[in-house]
């Protein structure tokens, strides 16, 4: 307990030994200190004998032990947390179908301490996916449901497996790098078949026979058990822009023979932003002096960061008529994640840039004791995903 540290390579056997020794020397201290009142003048060596025997015993049960945990601690853990799911009802943050404005801020308001995720890794994880919405209507996001099945390939990179937890590998995108990124994620049981994780994930490592695998490459498993981990492989962004730019691959179309169409989708805003033109003047005077997609992202970002403050307590027009989004850019009140993407999404799709609506979490929290990232029901956040011809999908914070 006391060497619950971070260790690589060798250093884990070093540091055993020199517990198993510290325990030694402390029973020898303890042993040696002791007064024994002489009531026969002979010596025995029965005891030192006997002493030396036990301590032998125990230090290579120690070390035996010690070893047996290091190699089967996720399993350990993970009957563990599936007898206390079984005693307790989980708390943290999930996801459904839709998402409509404030739900996220809600959850994450409540039990926000608790943890929903906690990722091995040697980098900061940052942006984890759990949905990727389509279309915004009636207030709310909206999914595509189209999507592929996908099952375990029978050759995948060395470096997706793990010696920690059962599982089969399924390629998730294509690509010529698999990724040099490891992620090992484990997840609360409130997030359910999903594989949340970070944009450009090209490889899966889990426990099930068949994954789904939608449009914008969320990763869903009916057959999976909650709570049960799963590793990743992510492509860095600077190798997937290398990669487009070396190879006569269309980066337009990210999604096949239907790209063009959905491409098409994800640029078209709601319709209630033609019929107010107050809106349509504040598009027009922020992407003025725009002419890339990298400069629209920019503008977008700085018009929040400059005219807007944070807050998860937002009061959105009484009635009915008004579109809360439509009332949240043009009279820039305080407001949380949800609305600075959606504003964002709205905006961006007015300037005829491709983006789509992504909730999860930003995991930034690190445990200084055992080197894991940390993600809580407070880091859920809303974000965007903006599609830019010369280096693909480009994740877009907007809120402040």
């Amino acid at each position: 307990c006391a060497t619950m540290v971070s260790l690589q390579g060798g250093e884990r056997s070093v540091v055993q030994a020199l517990c198993v020794g510290f325990s030694v020397l402390s029973v020898l201290y303890c042993d040696a200190s002791r007064r024994f009142i002489k009531v026969v003048p002979a010596r025995h060596r029965g005891r030192p004998i006997a002493t030396v025997l036990v301590l032998v015993a125990v230090g290579s049960l120690g070390w035996f032990m010690a070893s047996s945990m290091h190699k089967y601690e996720r399993q350990v853990e993970q009957f563990v947390n599936q007898f206390l799911q079984q005693q307790s009802e989980s708390s943290s943050v999930g996801f459904s179908e839709s998402s409509t404005l404030g739900s996220v801020s809600l959850k994450k308001d409540r039990n926000s301490q608790q943890t929903a995720l906690r990722v091995i890794s040697s980098v900061e994880p940052g942006y984890f996916r759990a949905r990727a919405y389509d279309f915004y209507e009636n207030r709310k996001w909206l999914i595509n449901i189209e999507g592929r099945a996908t099952y375990p390939q029978g050759s995948s990179p060395s470096s997706v497996r793990s010696d920690t937890h059962n599982g089969q590998a399924f390629r998730i995108s294509d690509g010529t790098d698999p990724g040099t990124q490891k992620l090992e994620v484990w997840p609360d049981a409130d997030l359910g078949d999903t594989f949340a994780g970070p944009l450009r994930t090209s490889w899966l490592y889990a426990d099930a026979r068949i994954v789904t695998v939608d449009t914008h490459d969320v990763m869903r498993s009916g057959e999976a058990i909650a709570g049960v981990p799963y590793t990743l492989l992510v492509r860095d962004a600077r190798q997937r822009s290398t990669e487009q730019s070396n190879t006569t691959e269309d980066a337009s179309a990210p999604f096949g023979s239907e790209s063009a169409v959905i491409l098409q989708q994800l640029a078209t805003p709601p319709a209630w932003t033609q019929k107010n033109q107050r809106l349509a003047e504040l598009g027009s005077s922020l992407f003025k002096d725009c002419e890339t997609v990298d400069e629209k992202l920019a503008a977008t970002r700085r018009y929040f960061k400059d005219n807007y403050s944070y807050s998860l307590k937002v009061a959105p027009p009484a009635e009915t008529e008004q579109e809360p989004l439509e009332w949240f850019l043009l009279e820039q009140p305080p407001a949380h994640c949800e609305y600075f993407a959606s504003g964002a999404a709205v905006l961006l799709r007015m300037a005829g840039v491709p983006c789509r609506y992504i909730v999860g979490f930003v995991v930034s929290e690190q445990n200084q004791y055992s080197g894991e990232w940390v993600a809580r029901n407070e880091d859920a956040h809303a974000w965007v995903e903006a599609y830019d011809e010369t280096v693909g999908w480009v994740t877009v914070d907007a809120t402040p």
